[in-house]
């Protein structure tokens, strides 16, 4: 999810984007019935303070997952805001970044790597795009 915006001061409100960019997400996800929140996890890949996490189960909230990360650029009179949402095939991911973190030398806890489909089995793209 991008969104691109004109803006003669596009420094001010960054924290502010971060902020409500990342209530949106949760927003989603709770509309799905996934008790989300904003925030770094330890341990967690591309780590950052405005991460979406999510409990892997219900009955383990305390071992959260990240779903989406989120970024932004700031240029002359503009700012371009990205978000991540991961919605299916966690494996896949885990795997690249246990490759690359290793090659990094870079420590990280593959089990904060998680997809909204290992939080709620079943969900799809489109239902996560819809909410």
């Amino acid at each position: 999810m991008d969104h691109v915006e004109s803006d003669p001061d596009p420094k001010t409100g960054i924290q502010d984007r971060y902020r409500l960019f990342g209530d949106m997400i949760v927003a989603a996800l709770e509309h799905l019935d996934i008790p989300a929140d904003v925030g770094e996890i330890p341990g967690e890949y591309c780590a950052g303070e405005y991460s979406v996490h999510a409990p892997r189960t219900a009955q383990d909230p305390h071992r959260p997952v990240k779903l989406a990360g989120t970024a932004q650029r700031v240029v002359a009179g503009a700012w371009y805001f990205s978000s991540v949402i991961v919605v299916e095939h966690s494996d896949p991911i885990r795997s690249v970044l246990t490759d690359v973190y290793s090659a990094l030398g870079v420590e990280w806890d593959p089990g904060t790597a998680g997809a909204v489909d290992d939080v709620r089995p079943g969900t799809t793209v489109s239902q996560v795009e819809d909410a």
